[in-house]
């Protein structure tokens, strides 16, 4: 045992009071007159010496009562033999998990509602003179000084909710950091979190060594498995997206809960209209996937949600999405070789929702191709190093070309522009009078999508006929897939996406000399659908994760600020940059909520993109304290002091491990048990006098 206060125990001289007057008696005695003194005599053994245990019992009931207190001042307490007790003021780190499950319960409430208690407590039983730092995991304080304990408890209290996942292995990395401005050698992490196995402790955690000189206490808050249902990978599957035609969201629904869920209520609202959608069944980590179809009535951007009945777990209810309808694009068709049945295919009603304009070769460098989509070349001879690089900026900036090359094609200049774009080359031209019929098609590919009706195998492809053609040797270096093939495997129609934007190279002249593309309903429909998809956003989508950072480029000549508008009207303006036509936006450091945002300049629209809680977060499964516990066990880690979120046992542990077990109430009642046996014996003292 120690006392904390060994100065007050020079008062347990105070004993010598109630002695000295047991001892010296200073009351004179008195005299009594008796008839006859016989009868006290006969009481006087056994009296007096009763009289006499009575003294003694309330002068060692007195001294105790009075050690006792004296013990109280001095504060005794028991130090842990193991441990022993720090002495000096220390340095305490609170970190909190604020991700988006955290909003996730308990038989103990809400575990963002824990953890804020917990904090407290932590906060409120260090000394005064110990300083503190408060932080989250969506925002660590790495090299921050560490202040005042109400100011702490105060910036506590304040915490949001904001989702940026980190994993244990990255925050022990960065736990000395959270030290580097502190004061004092006694130094403290207190964790607290559900501890969600998907993002907080992943398989890597094994790799990391623990922080030397701090002691870091995980406090877990999860106890028993959640029933969660969420969305994730949503997409518009749709290749061409066009006003008032079907657009198909294809979205995956899961059950993340360990018990089955019974018609899960699912609907998607696409500008302010509500959408059916099928109810879903859910096996326990069943994956179900359900397709909605919808109908966009206006070109432009369009804007959405899919919403789940799921009231247990509501954090990740929503998941909102955007897509672009692409309004009536401007095609430039340039003919150096022109090719009448082509124009026919071009023009008219055919490809009426494109605003199709035809130039000659030699009229084509005076045109500005910022203003075009998608560019069409018919015959196309040669390709000099000035076209190449309006070409390049052309596709730069997310654009399309389609090349039919021409009848005398110049074949160094042209593979030059083809290789510099990693696309591949061509050889010399191959000509066979009986033709080959290009009956290698890829009918799965987009270009076919509502070309043909019914079930794959059903399908006829009215292969078009080449007579010339001049063998193309696809590229390996990019993305790209052959539509069309000879009998004997060369390539006629290949898709390529070079520089961000969209190139299709076909292999002959469209001459009737060279083949009868122009002539079949196959040469019709894979043009209207070659057109239709050049003339597609190369982005439809623009979907990001809350708190995964990242960045977004977007088209603009302008140099202003591009602002962020959110659906309730709130401006952000995220960190950007320009770059090379583009204006660049980082949201590494931006406090977003999930939700539709409109991408603003100068009140013009930009875009529209979409922030949702990441997948991980919605999976829910944490791990218990003793489930912790194993983990680490397993993993051969030591260091780290897991605790159980017990309410008022911090408090003790802290004081515990500061000042060691405090004994000063137990004097306290000792003490007042002592007085209460001496009132007992003054009264029994009454009852037996002897009679006069």
């Amino acid at each position: 045992m120690t006392f904390l206060n060994p100065i007050f125990l020079w008062a347990a001289f105070a004993v010598a009071i109630p002695i000295i007057v047991h001892l010296f008696n200073f009351q004179r005695p008195k005299r009594v007159q008796f008839s006859d003194i016989s009868l006290v005599k006969e009481v006087k053994q056994t009296v007096v010496k009763r009289m006499r245990l009575r003294q003694w019992l309330l002068l060692l009931m007195r001294c105790l009562a009075i050690l006792a207190l004296v013990f109280v001042f001095a504060n005794p307490v028991i130090q842990d033999e193991n441990t022993g007790v720090v002495q000096g003021n220390s340095s305490v780190a609170l970190l909190i998990d604020n991700s988006y499950s955290m909003r996730g319960a308990n038989d103990k409430g809400s575990y963002w509602l824990q953890a804020q208690k917990i904090g407290r407590e932590i906060l409120r039983a260090h000394g005064r003179n110990d300083e503190f730092l408060v932080m989250t995991t969506q925002e660590p304080k790495v090299n921050f000084s560490f202040g005042e304990q109400q100011a702490a408890i105060k910036e506590l209290k304040n915490l949001p909710i904001q989702q940026n996942v980190r994993s244990l292995p990255d925050l022990l990395t960065i736990v000395p950091d959270f030290f580097s401005n502190a004061s004092n050698t006694r130094r403290t992490l207190y964790f607290i979190s559900d501890f969600q196995r998907s993002t907080v402790v992943p398989d890597s955690a094994l790799s990391y060594p623990m922080p030397e000189g701090i002691d870091v206490n995980l406090i877990p808050l999860s106890t028993r498995s959640l029933r969660n249902a969420f969305v994730k990978d949503h997409a518009v599957t749709t290749q061409i997206v066009e006003k008032d035609k079907p657009v198909t969201l294809n979205l995956q629904v899961v059950n993340d809960s360990p018990e089955p869920m019974k018609k899960v209520g699912l609907r998607v609202v696409i500008n302010g209209q509500e959408r059916p959608a099928p109810t879903e069944d859910l096996e326990p980590g069943e994956v179900k996937e359900v397709e909605v179809n919808l109908i966009p009535k206006s070109a432009g951007w369009q804007s959405g949600y899919i919403e789940l009945d799921d009231s247990e777990v509501d954090f990740d209810n929503r998941r909102y999405f955007t897509y672009f309808v692409p309004e009536r694009e401007k095609m430039l068709v340039v003919e150096e070789t022109p090719v009448p049945n082509l124009r026919l295919m071009l023009s008219g009603d055919v490809l009426s929702q494109f605003d199709v304009k035809f130039v000659s070769g030699k009229d084509f460098g005076e045109e500005n191709l910022d203003q075009y989509k998608s560019i069409v070349f018919v015959g196309q001879n040669d390709i000099s190093s000035g076209l190449q690089d309006k070409l390049i900026a052309h596709l730069q900036s997310g654009k399309s070309i389609l090349y039919f090359p021409g009848p005398a094609l110049d074949l160094p200049s042209t593979n030059r522009f083809f290789q510099a774009l990693e696309l591949g080359t061509f050889g010399e031209k191959v000509a066979r009078e009986e033709g080959q019929f290009a009956a290698g098609v890829d009918l799965d590919h987009p270009v076919f999508e509502g070309v043909y009706v019914g079930e794959r195998n059903q399908r006829k492809f009215d292969a078009p006929l080449i007579f010339q053609h001049y063998p193309f040797r696809p590229s390996n270096t990019i993305v790209q897939n052959t539509i069309l093939r000879l009998e004997n495997q060369d390539a006629i129609l290949v898709e390529s996406r070079p520089q961000g934007g969209l190139f299709y190279s076909m292999a002959f002249f469209p001459g009737d000399d060279w083949s009868d593309f122009t002539l079949k309903s196959s040469g019709l429909a894979i043009m209207v659908q070659l057109s239709r998809m050049m003339n597609q956003a190369q982005q439809v989508q623009q979907n990001m994760d809350i708190g995964g950072g990242g960045y977004k480029r977007v088209k603009t000549q302008e140099k202003d600020v591009v602002k962020m508008i959110a659906d309730d009207g709130t401006e952000i303006i995220p960190e950007q940059f320009v770059q090379s036509g583009y204006i660049v936006l980082k949201f590494d450091r931006q406090e977003l909520s999930e939700g539709n945002y409109d991408l603003v300049q100068n009140e013009r629209l930009l875009e529209k993109i979409s922030f949702n809680v990441p997948d991980e977060e919605s999976t829910l499964e944490s791990l218990s304290e003793q489930e912790l516990r194993d983990f680490f066990a397993d993993a051969g880690i030591e260091g780290l002091q897991i605790s159980e979120p017990v309410e008022g046992r911090f408090a003790e542990q802290i004081q515990l491990q500061s000042e060691g077990l405090p004994l000063w109430k137990y004097f306290l009642i000792a003490g007042l048990v002592f007085l209460l046996i001496e009132v007992v014996l003054l009264l029994t003292k009454e009852k037996t006098a002897v009679p006069a």
